[in-house]
């Protein structure tokens, strides 16, 4: 929900796209966004997480691997 994040975060996408050439990378991100979220509420290691931001977060999570390509939760 974060403009600033996401013009930012798109901002670097369209470069690093332009510089590479890789116009798969929405594709492959899923696994990345995944893994990262598993482990960044996960509460064994962040005990202190609001469970609600953590549900959040996973179910945007299961959306963009059903998708297979990143979407923005807007």
């Amino acid at each position: 929900g974060n403009s600033y994040f996401k013009e930012l975060i798109e901002l670097w996408l369209e470069i690093y796209e332009q510089k590479s050439g890789d116009k798969e990378i929405r594709k492959h991100m899923p696994l990345v966004i995944a893994w990262t979220g598993i482990v960044q509420v996960y509460p064994r290691w962040f005990p202190d997480i609001d469970v609600t931001v953590g549900r959040n977060y996973i179910s945007h999570v299961k959306k963009i691997l059903k998708h297979k390509e990143f979407i923005w939760n807007d």
